[in-house]
This record gives structure tokens, C-alpha cells and sequence, in this order.
């Protein structure tokens, strides 16, 4: 790896800005490629990819997935799981989440209707994404389920003998989902690819991006940096949601939604990232703090140490668990993380370089073999159905 991880994008046009990397297109509603006919799309496969579109994890795994099949040739159609109004949402909010539900509904009955009368053709293929949505199974000729385990609801569980297939994410899924149906196979997953080659990594920068989730062992991070107020400033970006009173000297607190491109820069110009996760269905911010050529730290428990290992991060013990769906909470400890902050200040040059080049490549080849398995697995599971 000599010459550090901008040797290993020779084969790529390196970009001087941060224009959007060309692994993150925005993927329509429905996707067809440039020149697409009506006898092409008669003999193209259709896939429907649903999910709830939270604007986090699971919207980000909506357009990975359907990048991945439309770069196979396949048609591909995002189609929102809108969820009816909790008690959690504000009244403003609520109102308009009740009108998208109702909207929704009703589109979904005048389609399924089409369906059953002839005037729309089913898709091939079915994806759901950590929501299963039974009522939508008649939509297409094959369903699937890619699930998230800490998210796995009861009621979902007499359905899943009408499912073709069950894909997930991580060997720990794997173990898990294998207990309940013999349909189960490994596809693996992948983030995008936000790498700026030309922003330059700040010594001693330490970030981390909570965003909406009240998993990503924030309070643990806080807990040690007010134990040692020398160490270095750290940034703490957290949704406006899930804002906090934080008020040490050494933390830079940010209880705002940055702007993609601002937090981008942020990202690609930080050198060490701290997400001591309690838990991840894949872990889109690890993969992608990795992709950056990031120094990643995390809790040694799955799945995080799947993507995080110690020749390509730092890993941390956890002290305590607690059970949330079919999976796990891993806490970490904080006196687990000091010891791996201690360790970061105290790095040579060539050890840290030599963790973010095996971060990047870690990145490069899990992406590209993510994307050949999903693409053979989905055209398996179309072509086995056929008469």
C-alpha cells in the first residue's frame, strides 16, 4: 500500500471538488435507463423496492439497492412505506403524515385492483427493507425481505413462510434469521462512496454523527471526553430531535441538520471516527466513515466488528447488554474508549496511514462484491420462479 489510500484511486478520475460521487445518483421513483424502449422494458426485470422512507439509514439502503439492480439493466421502483402518525409526532407533522398515509392507502388499493384486472403487470420482484408488507406481496410474482433483527416486529412472523427468500446483511442476521426460516441467504451490503480525495485529513480530528438515532453511544463519547478535558475538541452532530444540553469545553456540539455537501467536507477532513454503536442493522456510518479513509472506532460485538476490525479501525469492549428485537444492545464501555482515544493521539504517521488505506480498500472490495451478489441473487430468485 505504499503511497497511502490516494494510490488506490489511480484507476478512478480523483475530483479536486466535492461535487456528488458517482456511487450516489439520485434514483427516481421509478428508474429506466437512458434510451429505454417498450420492447426493451417488456423483456427488462421489474423490481419494487419498499421501504419507509425515514430519511436515514433505510432511505439511504432504498437507493443502494436500486442502484446496484438498475446497473444490471434491471427497471427499479421506490416505493414509500408511509407509516400512520405516533403519538411521538408534533401535530403539524402528524396532520401531514396522516394525508400521505391516506394518499398512500388509496394508491394502493387502485393498484392492486389494476393488478388483479390485468391493466398492470406484476413485477418480478418484491424487496422489503426491514418492513414487511404483506399487503403488497400480490404486487409481484417473488417477495423478499431484507430485515433489520433489532426491528423485527411479532407480528411478522407468520408471514414469512409465504416469503421466496430472506437476504441479510451480516453474518450475525445470518445466525439469527436462520432460526426461523430455511430461506435465508447471504447478500452482504454496502454504503456510498462520499471519499473527497483532495480534502486533507486534519490531525487529531475527532467527529461523530449521531443524526437521529439514540444508538450510536453518544452519552458514552460525552462521558469521556468530560473525564479528560485535555484531549482535543471533539464535533458532535446530533438532529435538532434528539438535541441535548452539552456544555464541555472540548466538544463542539452541533444540534443541527448540515447541509450534505457541508457535512461531506466535515466528514472527509476528519481523521479519527467515533461511533461506539449499541447496535446496527448493517451499519451505513461505519462503511461509510471507512470508505472516507477514516479511522473508525466502534464496540467489538455484532455486527459492528464485521465491518470494524483491528487492522482496519480500533475496536472497543462493551459492559452491559439488553435485548431489542432479535438482537442485541452492546454499551460500551467508557473506560474502553479512553483507552482507544489514548491510543489515537499516541498513533505515528504510518500506523494511521496504514489503518485508512486497509479502511478504503476494506471498502472498495466489500462494495463491488455487495453489488455482484445482489445482482446474482436477484435474477436467481426471478428465474426460479418461472415456469
Amino acid at each position: 500500500m505504499k503511497g497511502g489510500f490516494n494510490a488506490l484511486e489511480r484507476n478512478q478520475p480523483a475530483s479536486a471538488g466535492l461535487t456528488p460521487p458517482r456511487s450516489q445518483p439520485v434514483v427516481p421513483a421509478s428508474y429506466r435507463p437512458p434510451g429505454d424502449s417498450e420492447t426493451d422494458r417488456t423483456s427488462r426485470r421489474r423490481a419494487r423496492v419498499v421501504y419507509w422512507a425515514n430519511g436515514g439509514g433505510l432511505s439511504r439502503s432504498a437507493r443502494i439497492v436500486s442502484e446496484a439492480l438498475a446497473s444490471a439493466g434491471w427497471e427499479v421502483e421506490l416505493v414509500e412505506d408511509v407509516r400512520f402518525p405516533t403519538s411521538t409526532h408534533r401535530p403539524a407533522r402528524a396532520i401531514h403524515q396522516v394525508r400521505r398515509w391516506l394518499r398512500h392507502g388509496l394508491e394502493g388499493v387502485v393498484r392492486a385492483a389494476a393488478v388483479r384486472c390485468g391493466r398492470i403487470d406484476q413485477a418480478d420482484l418484491n424487496i422489503f427493507l426491514e418492513h414487511l408488507v404483506p399487503s403488497q406481496f400480490h404486487l409481484a410474482k417473488s417477495n423478499v425481505w431484507i430485515p433489520n433483527q433489532e426491528w423485527m416486529l411479532f407480528r411478522w412472523r407468520p408471514h414469512l413462510p409465504r416469503l421466496d427468500g430472506i437476504w441479510v446483511k451480516t453474518h450475525y442476521a445470518e445466525r439469527i434469521f436462520s432460526a426461523l426460516s430455511p430461506s435465508v441467504t447471504s447478500v452482504g451490503f454496502s454504503s456510498f462512496d462520499r471519499y473527497a480525495p483532495a480534502v486533507v485529513k486534519e490531525p487529531k480530528t475527532f467527529l461523530h454523527v449521531a443524526g437521529r438515532s439514540r444508538q450510536k453511544g453518544t452519552s458514552a463519547l460525552l462521558e469521556a471526553w468530560r473525564r479528560n478535558p485535555g484531549w482535543p475538541r471533539r464535533v458532535v452532530i446530533q438532529n435538532p430531535e434528539r438535541a441535548q444540553i452539552v456544555t464541555l469545553p472540548n466538544v463542539e456540539y452541533r444540534p443541527i441538520r448540515l447541509d450534505d455537501e457541508e457535512l461531506r467536507l466535515l466528514q472527509n477532513r476528519s481523521e479519527f471516527h467515533l461511533y461506539p454503536s449499541e447496535a446496527e442493522g448493517f451499519g451505513h456510518v461505519l462503511c461509510e466513515s471507512m470508505g472516507l479513509g477514516g479511522i473508525v472506532m466502534t464496540t467489538d460485538a455484532p455486527p459492528m466488528n464485521e465491518l470494524v476490525a483491528n487492522d482496519r479501525g480500533l475496536l472497543v469492549s462493551y459492559d452491559r447488554t439488553s435485548p431489542q428485537g432479535l438482537g442485541t444492545n452492546y454499551y460500551a464501555a467508557v473506560s474502553s474508549i479512553e483507552a482507544a482515544v489514548e491510543r489515537m493521539l499516541q498513533m505515528s504517521d504510518q500506523e494511521k496511514q496504514v489503518l485508512r488505506d486497509n479502511a478504503r480498500l476494506w471498502f472498495r472490495e466489500n462494495h463491488a462484491t455487495f453489488t455482484q451478489a445482489l445482482q446474482r441473487i436477484a435474477t436467481h430468485a426471478v428465474e426460479k420462479r418461472r415456469p
